[in-house]
């Protein structure tokens, strides 16, 4: 045996008692901070995230102390979590993430094992988000061999933006020829959830048609927000009549800075060149069977139309034609044989294969024949001898008006009525009742086609009669006789019985 050997055996030995020692101590740490961790559900919060790196339309932002991502509907969204290791494990221990999206579990991550004092880092990449406010919630858990501890919870949201421009553009006619062409009112609504930057409405294929302006701008559009704008639309004359679909595009940009465009159809319909039609009459007023000149006036953009048929109407009924010349005039000469009142004068343009049709109408007032009537009477009357009263009825032109009945007015009340002979003359036999001042005049009410008139009022003497006081003696003579009478046969009376 060699002894010399002896006290390398007890060093060595001593060495590996020192290392047992440290190793079994190093597991009763742990296994200590093990059961640390399962009783703390928060864990020891010695692992912890430093930073929440998400990707925006923007660029990246640090959303480490919450706030918000706001990206477009379908760009992915990246989140780049680093945490760090400060006191967790002896030497150290195994990390991992947990990823919730409005409130659901999308993922947990492999575990690493990140010694004290040193970061980790995690990748997420984000599923396809709805447009709208998402909530997103990471977690930092240790893994300690099957026994979890979370160590720390961060929340930040993402905002995904979706823009939806709506056009609205109603259906409208454009006349073919016309240079005044039509307007177009268009409006644009902005459905999105989010502002719309410099917006621009544009008609990019017009299918034949002119168009002014061509692009219009609405500016910015806010959320829900609704902006009109108005193109002229102008048909050539060569273009047929019929339905257009036009091509609009619809340009703006996003709060990033990138342009989007849209495109939408509007139908616009092409029909006939519109044309106007005027009526206008030499006279407005007229006499029944007086001769008016009725002339129409037919334009289209204010050029007159030529070799151009027109009807005309008197209250819809037809009284002849007359074609338009170089300048549109169309002429013709009508008797108004009609009743007295208004009436109706109408122009009908049937239209052809370019142009549409047109009317025109004006209004002809037909009055009664203008009559008037002489009165003649006696220079002078005398009470309770007849005279005779005459009065000739005529029209404005003097000729004389038969069959027609006028009345005789003395002082106002109607004192006999006559017809009107072959010469229009009525005369009336009359006996003055009194002496005195008398007024005399000849009335007529009017009847069919000829109107009411009234002669000048007469003042006639009427003188006494020469009877009047031969007549006052012999009434009192007769009284007297009567009288004489009825004594002389009161006293024969009384004498005669006397004798008795």
């Amino acid at each position: 045996m060699n002894f010399k050997k002896r006290p390398r055996i007890m060093k060595n030995k001593l060495n590996m008692l020192f290392t047992f020692t440290i190793l079994s101590f190093i597991v009763i740490a742990t296994y200590a901070q093990t059961q640390v961790g399962v009783v703390s559900a928060q864990g020891a919060g010695g692992a912890y995230f430093t930073s929440l790196i998400v990707n925006n339309g923007l660029g990246f932002i640090d959303l480490i102390n919450g706030g918000q991502a706001k990206v477009m509907l379908g760009q992915l969204v990246w989140c780049n979590l680093t945490f760090y290791n400060d006191k967790v494990g002896t030497l150290g221990v195994r990390l991992f993430t947990k990823l919730y999206v409005d409130g659901s579990l999308l993922g947990i991550s492999s575990s690493q094992y990140i010694f004290r004092y040193l970061t980790g880092t995690q990748y997420w990449r984000l599923p396809d988000l709805s447009p709208g406010l998402h909530n997103v919630k990471v977690e930092l858990w240790w893994d300690d061999g099957g026994t979890y501890s979370l160590e720390d919870a961060r929340s930040f949201q993402v905002y995904v933006v979706q823009l939806t421009p709506t056009l609205s553009a109603p259906q409208v006619g454009v006349p073919r020829g016309s240079a005044k062409g039509s307007g177009w009112v268009v409006s644009l609504s902005n459905d999105g959830n989010d502002m719309m930057y410099r917006t621009t409405v544009s008609i990019v294929d017009s299918a034949g048609l002119v168009v002014y302006p061509q692009t219009a701008s609405l500016e910015d559009l806010l959320p829900g927000a609704i902006k009109s704008t108005l193109f002229t639309l102008v048909a050539p004359s060569t273009l047929g009549t019929g339905q257009y679909n036009i091509k609009f595009a619809i340009s703006y940009y996003d709060f990033v800075g990138n342009i989007h465009r849209d495109y939408f159809y509007g139908m616009v319909t092409v029909t006939r060149t519109p044309a106007s039609l005027s009526v206008t009459l030499d006279q407005g007023v007229v006499i029944i069977g007086g001769t008016v000149t009725i002339q129409a006036n037919l334009t289209s953009d204010g050029v007159g139309l030529g070799n151009q048929k027109i009807e005309f109407f008197v209250d819809e009924n037809a009284i002849g034609y007359g074609t338009t010349d170089s300048s549109g005039r169309a002429t013709i000469v009508y008797d108004a044989n009609l009743t007295p009142g208004i009436h109706t004068i109408r122009a009908h343009f049937a239209g052809t294969g370019e142009f549409l049709a047109s009317d025109g109408t004006a209004n002809l007032v037909v009055v009664a024949i203008p009559t008037k009537i002489a009165l003649t009477v006696p220079p002078s009357l005398t009470e309770g001898v007849g005279a005779t009263l005459s009065a000739v009825l005529s029209d404005y032109k003097g000729s004389p008006i038969q069959g027609h009945t006028v009345e005789f007015l003395a002082n106002g009340t109607v004192i006999g009525s006559t017809k009107t002979d072959s010469s229009g003359k009525a005369t009336l036999e009359f006996v003055p009742r009194s002496s005195g001042s008398l007024l005399i005049q000849a009335v007529y009410e009017g009847a069919g086609n000829y109107a009411a008139s009234s002669s000048q009022i007469l003042t006639v003497q009427i003188s006494p009669s020469i009877f009047g006081s031969t007549s006052v003696i012999m009434v009192g003579a007769v009284a007297a006789l009567i009288v004489a009478l009825a004594s002389y046969l009161f006293f024969r009376k009384t004498k005669q019985k006397s004798s008795s």
